[in-house]
């Protein structure tokens, strides 16, 4: 079972007829229990309760160059639970959730984006460039190998990439469109020394 408790504020402003500012707060909370199970090879697993909450922000500015094409530039701050599912179905004998998953403190990631949105009646476009990290990550990873019990590993990541989607609209009727995306993903496990991987 998980519980999820948010709360938000949001605010724009309108600077001028080019300019607008955005920016907002949010509170979440995560509460995960699961009861004690057999899994599908007859061990006994062991459930429990973990639970944890921090506060979030966003912020943007965008200018409006002209009536068809805008820049924008934006950070956010986001939250989330790792793969619960995943953690429970690769567990094995003596494998405890409320013991053995360490979620005490969420992964929390820091998203920044830079782009720029064309919108004309036939064709839209946009292309941004984006660069989200995370002091704290969370990375699944067999600790044995003699289980299969995936454990979460807490170590920085970082992922970076270019996105850009081209939409057109010949007649009224229809509608043709793609989304193309080039990102990059590492994570820096502690103890090993290699650095970004």
């Amino acid at each position: 079972t998980i519980r999820n408790l948010g709360l938000f504020a949001q605010a724009d402003w309108e600077i001028s007829d080019q300019w607008r500012l955005s920016g907002g707060l949010r509170y979440e909370r995560f509460d995960i229990s699961t009861p004690d199970f057999i899994n599908p090879t007859d061990e006994a697993i062991g459930g429990g309760d973990v639970d944890f909450d921090d506060i979030v922000f966003n912020a943007g500015v965008v200018f409006q160059a002209t009536p068809e094409l805008s820049l924008y530039a934006s950070f956010a701050q986001g939250f989330s639970a790792p793969p619960i599912s995943r953690i429970l179905n690769t567990a094995s004998q003596g494998f405890d959730f409320g013991r053995d998953t360490d979620i005490s403190s969420p992964q929390k990631v820091d998203n920044y984006e830079i782009g720029v949105r064309g919108e004309w009646e036939t064709v839209q476009f946009s292309l941004a460039t984006f660069f989200n990290e995370s002091d704290l990550g969370t990375t699944l990873v067999r600790l044995n190998p003699n289980d299969f019990n995936l454990t979460p590993i807490r170590a920085p990541q970082r992922n970076y990439g270019v996105e850009g989607s081209l939409d057109w609209q010949p007649i009224e009727d229809w509608q043709f469109g793609g989304t193309l995306t080039w990102f990059i993903g590492e994570v820096d496990f502690p103890g090993d020394g290699e650095g970004f991987l």
